[in-house]
């Protein structure tokens, strides 16, 4: 039999099945996102640049011909200081040394910082010892060298004046010496203030044992007054006669203070000692003759005429044993004298005696 009437007719398929709604699906997809990547989109962020560089420039983008002449850089093989720095150069002030092996291994660094530091100027140079105020001691000889050699440069009259000045008063044959005749009520003491001499003095050249005198004795007397004039540049030290006009009566030479440190300026005699005491800096005394006393038979302390801010304290002439120092630059500040010389100065300069320091 025939069935073909009895069957049903297969019913046609629809264009829009499954398969391919899932197949469209999938292609719009994959458009959508080529067409996301290839088409410029603006987005936040640091990522939109590169895209917008890759992009070709229009027309109008182009930059004139003469402008880009302006801006370019020059061709010019000198280079712009102002635009260009070398790349392998660092700035001068971060250069450090790379390596510092050893206290006294060259390196290489910045010249204005590996310089050497000039040495110390003569003014700044410190002793190295600091014993006591007038303890002997060595010394830069760029300093201690006079600048005016003492002996060499003083005028021939000017030497041969303290020998023979001297042994003419001891002589008594000086025109300084006068015979006194002592009136009752007379005391060394008092013939020493009216003639503006010592008593030292009137004791040496009258040979006396003690300080009594007898009414109706002739003494011999060398008055005064005098004064003492001291050179530091020079090393020279001048005594003066005052009693009728300014007369040259002595030089001798001497040494300074080291450094500059014997002071300027107007002084008087204001202690005269012999056999001093010399008192250290940390209170203790040494008396005459005690291998730590620096000082020698005869200390003239000097006081200052005129009250200062800062009062000196402690300076004076006096000599050294051995002379040592004298005509150089050793002392704290004190003024050296040979012991031959100081001795005239401590018998014929009383207390109030006016000492210039000049430079």
């Amino acid at each position: 039999m025939d069935y073909e009437f009895d069957q049903k007719p297969p019913s046609p398929k629809s264009p829009f099945s499954l398969r391919g709604i899932a197949i469209f699906v999938v292609v719009l997809a994959l458009t959508g996102g080529a067409l996301y990547w290839i088409i410029p989109h603006k987005t936040s962020g640091s990522a939109a640049v590169a895209p917008a560089v890759a992009t070709p420039a229009t027309p109008t983008d182009a930059v004139p011909p003469k402008k880009a002449e302006n801006t370019s850089t020059p061709t010019s093989p000198v280079p712009d200081k102002e635009t260009e720095t070398p790349a392998a150069e660092p700035a001068p002030e971060t250069v450090t040394p790379a390596e510092k092996p050893g206290k006294d291994v060259p390196r290489q660094g910045d010249p204005a910082v590996d310089v050497p530091e000039k040495p110390a100027s003569p003014e700044t140079v410190t002793p190295t010892e600091e014993s006591g105020k007038d303890v002997p001691r060595q010394g830069d000889p760029a300093v201690d060298v006079p600048e005016q050699p003492a002996s060499p440069e003083a005028p021939q009259t000017e030497q041969a004046l303290s020998p023979d000045n001297w042994r003419q008063i001891e002589d008594g044959t000086s025109a300084l010496c006068i015979q006194y005749t002592i009136s009752r009520g007379d005391t060394l003491t008092k013939l020493a203030d009216r003639y503006h001499t010592t008593i030292d003095l009137i004791k040496e050249l009258n040979h006396l044992k003690g300080d009594t005198i007898i009414t109706g004795k002739k003494l011999m007397i060398v008055p005064g007054p005098w004064q003492i004039e001291i050179s530091k540049s020079a090393r020279r030290l001048q005594l003066f006669h005052l009693a009728q006009e300014k007369t040259l009566f002595a030089a001798y030479d001497v040494g300074v203070g080291r450094a500059n440190s014997t002071p300027k300026g107007e002084f008087v005699i204001s202690i005269r000692l012999y056999h001093p005491v010399y008192f250290a800096s940390r209170g203790v005394a040494y008396d005459y003759g005690d291998p730590k006393n620096p000082l020698g038979a005869y200390f003239l302390k000097l006081a200052q005429t005129e009250p200062q801010e800062r009062p000196l304290v402690g300076y004076g002439i006096h000599d050294v044993p051995n002379d040592v120092g004298v005509g150089l630059a050793l002392s704290h500040g004190c003024v050296r004298v040979r012991q031959r010389d100081v001795r005239k100065l401590y018998l014929l300069c009383p207390v109030g005696t006016p000492v210039s320091i000049i430079e």
